[in-house]
């Protein structure tokens, strides 16, 4: 085995075992999922850490912020991803929290936002999707 497999694997240990720490220790433990490389790499670790411990992977929520712009072919792999490992999906909706007026559209004129408005934006939209 060549030294670079070897780090791999022990990196993907590594990251099995922090994510079982984290589970262990969390009262409502979720995994926020885009549907990006990132997402779907640390699902795959996820899911082969409960499959390795024998637990379910439903014990991890998976929460997915539906923003109205994401193309179907993102949705319909959210879809058959959570189907394949049976974890439980939340989906969150922009378009419904303005409905329902949690947060707001954005102005004609863009105005010129901290990053503290912005970091309660996405607050509230992940603790709206977490809470369902």
């Amino acid at each position: 085995m060549s030294i670079q497999n070897k780090h791999l694997n022990w990196l993907e240990a590594e990251s099995i075992y922090i994510i079982r720490e984290v589970v262990a220790e969390a009262k409502n433990p979720a995994l926020l999922f885009s549907g990006g490389k990132d997402s779907r790499r640390l699902l795959a670790l996820a899911v082969k850490a409960f499959k390795l411990e024998g637990r379910p992977p439903a014990a991890v929520q998976l929460p997915h912020v539906d923003t109205g712009h994401i193309i179907p072919e993102v949705i319909q792999f959210r879809d058959e991803t959570v189907a394949r490992t049976g974890v439980q999906l939340v989906v969150g909706s922009v378009e419904d929290s303005i409905k329902k007026a949690h947060c707001r559209p954005a102005p004609r004129k863009p105005i010129r936002a901290t990053p503290r408005r912005q970091l309660r934006w996405w607050k509230r939209l992940k603790n709206e999707a977490l809470t369902r």
